[in-house]
């Protein structure tokens, strides 16, 4: 009884995934075997080159092992410009230089409003 439901399951995994291949990779939309879409990985490189904006040009890679390399190089190349830029930018904000004036609020005694503060910033009146 366990058996025919695992295969009974089975069979309804493997209807859906037929279904889903028709759909994506033999129908005449703008994703099939027309438009260049032959299988999975050619989808992931074209993600990758479209997102990464590097375009393919006119030399790209032909064979699967270059694509491969190729779509590394590209996640790479986003890497080594935007790991630092955020490492750069949190540090330039940590070490910005605070300018905090002597004078607090007539209303409610706050102090550490900024030096060019017109307005208090807890009560909103006028300093």
């Amino acid at each position: 009884m366990r058996d025919r439901q695992f295969q009974d399951g089975k069979d309804r995994v493997g209807g859906w995934r037929r279904r889903f291949h028709e759909i994506i990779f033999e129908s005449d939309t703008p994703e099939g075997k027309a438009h260049g879409f032959t299988s999975i990985p050619v989808g992931v490189y074209w993600a990758v080159v479209t997102l990464t904006t590097v375009g393919y040009g006119d030399i790209a890679p032909q064979t699967a092992l270059g694509k491969v390399l190729a779509s590394f190089a590209m996640i790479m190349g986003y890497g080594i410009i935007a790991v630092p830029t955020g490492i750069v930018t949190a540090e330039l904000t940590w070490h910005a230089p605070l300018t905090v004036s002597g004078q607090s609020c007539p209303q409610c005694s706050a102090e550490g409003h900024d030096s060019d503060a017109i307005f208090c910033r807890r009560c909103g009146s006028r300093l």
